[in-house]
């Protein structure tokens, strides 16, 4: 959309809306028609257009991963999982999505699962505060499961190679040694 690219976002909806009322089944139009929808703010409309985007194109990681936010706002964490792994599994792997999915996991109480997405997202973006503060709560939450002091050492020393081995930024080094 020739609009859109010139910044105004106001002629967007409506173009992309002629373009589905057209032709309800182009794939293209349908999935920007949803995202668009969801930087406007309307979220039923929004699932309603990505639904639609992944029925004609099942194999949608875009659909996929916009619909796994969705669910992941909406605080559905056990949908967010299953959209948002199948959109890693299609080729999705912004640290975004990774960092859903462990956040999302670690909600469920899946922490091994929730590690191994927040590692992947901080492989991706090493200096993803957020990652990191999520990473950090896994542990902590690994040692109140089991509260001895072993198992805590254990967590810190786990999350501390690993922060060591991976740069961050230094206003998340600062969030985390003011909690210490």
């Amino acid at each position: 959309m020739d609009s859109a690219r010139k910044g105004d976002t106001r002629k967007v909806t409506p173009d992309l809306e002629r373009a589905v009322k057209l032709a309800p089944n182009y794939y293209d139009a349908v999935l920007e028609l949803g995202q668009q929808y969801e930087r406007d703010g309307k979220h039923d409309d929004a699932t309603r257009m990505l639904q639609h985007a992944l029925e004609i194109n099942p194999a949608s990681m875009k659909a996929l991963a916009a619909l796994g936010a969705r669910a992941y706002d909406a605080n559905d964490f056990s949908k967010a999982v299953g959209m948002l792994s199948a959109a890693i599994q299609l080729g999705n792997s912004t640290d975004k999505t990774y960092l859903m999915l462990g956040v999302a996991n670690f909600k469920l109480d899946l922490l091994d699962q929730a590690e191994a997405g927040l590692k992947r997202a901080l492989d991706i973006s090493p200096s993803l505060g957020a990652a990191n503060l999520a990473l950090h709560n896994v542990y902590l939450k690994r040692y109140s499961q089991n509260p001895d002091r072993l198992n805590l050492e254990k967590a810190l020393t786990q999350l501390d190679t690993y922060l060591q081995n991976h740069p961050r930024s230094e206003e998340h080094t600062s969030e985390l040694q003011s909690r210490f």
